[in-house]
């Protein structure tokens, strides 16, 4: 029997999803023991009326409490509202064991590559019972697939958590299994230390000042690309079952634009500030001698100058022409 639960937060206001919402809910059911949504104010109502209707199946939806929130970043928040309602629903269920995923890169994976997501179930239920950690990776293939604002903001971060842990890892995978105690923990501690927007690196540091055993394994598929399904009606129709080519379509069209987008850019640059911010405020966690940590902050910072450097550069560029500059990394 199954023994992880899942969790995601939903919003969706479009309900851009429903139709592959629907058909992946018997794929992960028949991998999890049941699956958790933090869904929000503004989730269509549509999506809500699916949820609901597959109850007794093993969904579960929750949504923040905004008078008496956890934290007061909303994004972070709903995520840890996500947390306290499957460790809610695991206590009830006597199971342990608790895998945070982003639910659209879930419903692509269900949709797609199934097999894949059953290795991934797999590798979540091999965790310990207890002060377990385990960071599940993107493939480089499956990274290098993404957008390049994605790209390129996430390959400092990820490659400095993973010097710092000593291990591979990929904090933007979304992908985070905890034993139910880590959970606990993450829960109890986070109102204390700094805000963070997407807090999964809050999540492996707290679980790694706990004493908490850290993992990481690599996935093939089922974390890559998501946002092209959602834009499928504006794509070639004709493209329904292989992946990588509604992947093609969307980075030739909408995809292309993200690129020249000072949105995407900039949200993407705030969040890279703030993980790199919480690794520099934390590196004491880590038993480095004195030499090691004062080098490793040195490194830390001069990541941060160059972030502001490029995003001044890439402002500047954005704006002069419409079009950003390439990767240099």
């Amino acid at each position: 029997m199954q023994n992880v639960l899942l969790t995601s937060t939903l919003h969706d206001p479009k309900g851009a999803l429903l139709k592959p919402l629907q058909q992946a809910v018997d794929v992960v059911l028949s991998n999890y023991r049941g699956w958790v949504f933090s869904i929000t104010a503004t989730t269509d109502p549509l999506v809500k009326e699916l949820l609901r209707s597959k109850g007794e199946r093993g969904i579960y939806i929750t949504e923040p409490d905004l008078t008496s929130p956890i934290v007061d970043n909303e994004i972070e928040n709903n995520h840890l509202n996500a947390l306290r309602k499957a460790l809610a629903v695991t206590r009830e269920l006597g199971i342990s064991k608790i895998q945070y995923t982003d639910w659209d890169r879930i419903v692509v994976a269900a949709k797609y590559y199934p097999k894949d997501l059953s290795e991934m179930a797999e590798m979540a239920a091999n965790i310990g019972d207890t002060g377990s950690y385990l960071n599940l990776r993107r493939s480089l293939k499956d990274f290098l697939a993404h957008h390049p604002p994605l790209v390129h903001t996430e390959t400092e971060f990820k490659g400095l958590y993973s010097k710092a842990f000593g291990i591979p890892l990929d904090i933007g995978s979304t992908a985070h299994v905890m034993s139910a105690d880590v959970v606990e923990e993450i829960l109890r501690r986070s109102p204390e230390m700094e805000p963070i927007s997407f807090p999964q690196p809050k999540w492996i540091i707290i679980a790694k000042e706990g004493g908490a055993t850290i993992k990481s394994a690599e996935t093939h598929n089922v974390l890559t690309f998501e946002t092209p399904l959602q834009f499928i009606m504006s794509l070639d129709a004709k493209i329904t079952g292989d992946y990588s080519l509604l992947q093609q379509a969307y980075m030739t069209t909408l995809g292309a634009a993200s690129n020249k987008n000072p949105k995407e850019w900039g949200l993407r640059f705030e969040t890279e500030r703030q993980y790199l911010k919480l690794l520099q405020n934390h590196l004491n966690i880590f038993g480095f001698n004195l030499q090691k940590e004062e080098s490793f902050q040195r490194e830390l910072q001069r990541s941060l100058q160059y972030l502001k450097g490029w995003q001044e550069t890439m402002t500047k560029t954005l704006e002069g022409s419409g079009k950003g500059p390439e990767r240099d990394n």
